[in-house]
């Protein structure tokens, strides 16, 4: 008989007769190139699908294979020899099946300690009133006019921000919305994560190595009273998952174009109940209603990748005036194909040093074939040359 045709008989694919042929579970015999399956090697396929049935695994099934090939199956011995491997896998089943119980009660108290919390349970946070002094009219550079205001001692929830040059910002929900905000109904904003699932094991391992690389920068700064800004969250959002481990004593200025993705993380930081001051800012402009030369550290998580990838701009052409003489500068990018651009680093290190940063620590690791192949993953520190 036939491959194909014992295929078809016990319902089982070629592929799988093949890898049992590999294994050494099969040994039909052979007409030139051609396999030919006895009735032996029927019944053995048989066996194997009643073992595999049981619980017996393949290395386990080739055991009693070789007894049944090499007995008649009424010597004593043989069948006691297949007892004792019955007996040994019914015993071990059971020890499964008390393994399982022990882990079900395990994932049941992890449940218990991971319920979904309630609204009532998260800190309602708005814009922090030492912000004020940092948010200005970027057409004229003039301080805002509050009004309308629902506001406490520390936040302002909901307002407007009004220059007498006719700009204008609306404060709904905690988050400060300027012109520059995309439309909610443009389909950009990454709410479920994609970035982040089923990410292959390769890539999680480089994006913790870029973690730490700027874990280790970050924290060794002093940033007591300092302001510290990141931008485009939509793509990679470094802060959120290391906001406890840096000076809380700090005014952190978080922006994307998308309202929606910052009002979703905002949501979830709240649920962490983190006393800190977090300006929320929707803006995709770059001309940001920021005061000049506020922001003491600068962190690019990709996005110089993402608004080259996205919008074919320069980050930092648009950053660098809202950066004070002594700010430094620390993230990571790929260096090769941005989306359907091509990254320049070159480039890129040049509009750094035309605004007067020097690169004081650069490390660069190859990126797995899931990245791209061309691609580079650099990881950077710059600070003013002269600061």
């Amino acid at each position: 008989m036939k491959i194909g045709e014992v295929s078809r008989l016990l319902h089982i694919s070629q592929d799988t007769i093949r890898y049992y042929m590999e294994l050494g579970l099969l040994v039909p015999g052979r007409h030139g190139n051609l396999y030919d399956f006895s009735e032996d090697s029927i019944e053995d396929i048989r066996w194997i699908h009643k073992l595999k049935e049981m619980g017996f695994l393949l290395k386990e099934i080739q055991k009693v294979l070789s007894l049944r090939r090499t007995s008649n199956w009424v010597e004593p011995q043989e069948i006691a020899e297949y007892l004792i491997l019955l007996d040994k896998k019914k015993k071990s089943l059971r020890e499964d099946i008390e393994n399982i119980k022990d882990e079900i009660a395990r994932i049941e108290e992890e449940e218990k300690s991971f319920t979904i919390e309630t609204a009532g349970d998260k800190v309602l946070v708005g814009v922090p009133l030492k912000a004020l002094e940092y948010l200005r009219c970027p057409f004229c550079g003039e301080a805002f006019a509050v009004e309308q205001v629902q506001m406490n001692s520390r936040y302002i929830y909901n307002g407007k921000l009004a220059c007498a040059c006719g700009y204008a910002l609306e404060i709904r929900d905690g988050i400060v919305l300027s012109p520059g905000a995309a439309d909610e109904a443009d389909g950009g904003a990454d709410l479920e994560r994609e970035k982040y699932k089923d990410l292959p094991a390769s890539v999680v391992t480089m994006l913790q190595r870029s973690y730490n690389f700027l874990l280790h920068r970050v924290s060794g700064l002093q940033l007591y009273d300092r302001v510290v800004m990141e931008t485009d969250i939509n793509e990679f959002f470094y802060l959120y998952t290391h906001f406890r481990k840096i000076e809380n004593h700090v005014l952190f200025i978080i922006t994307d174009r998308y309202p929606q993705v910052l009002r979703m993380y905002k949501e979830r930081i709240e649920y962490l109940k983190l006393d800190l001051d977090i300006l929320y800012l929707a803006d995709g402009s770059g001309d940001y209603p920021l005061k000049k030369e506020s922001v003491d550290l600068l962190i690019d998580y990709f996005s110089s990748n993402y608004r080259e990838a996205a919008r074919g701009e320069s980050m930092h052409r648009q950053i660098f005036k809202y950066l004070k003489r002594d700010a430094e500068i620390t993230g990571c990018y790929f260096s090769g194909k941005a989306g359907e651009r091509q990254f320049d680093k070159m480039q890129f290190l040049e509009e750094m040093k035309e605004n007067g940063y020097a690169l004081i620590k650069e490390r660069i690791i190859d990126c797995p074939v899931e990245v791209g192949k061309d691609n580079r993953l650099l990881m950077y520190e710059s600070r003013k040359e002269d600061a």
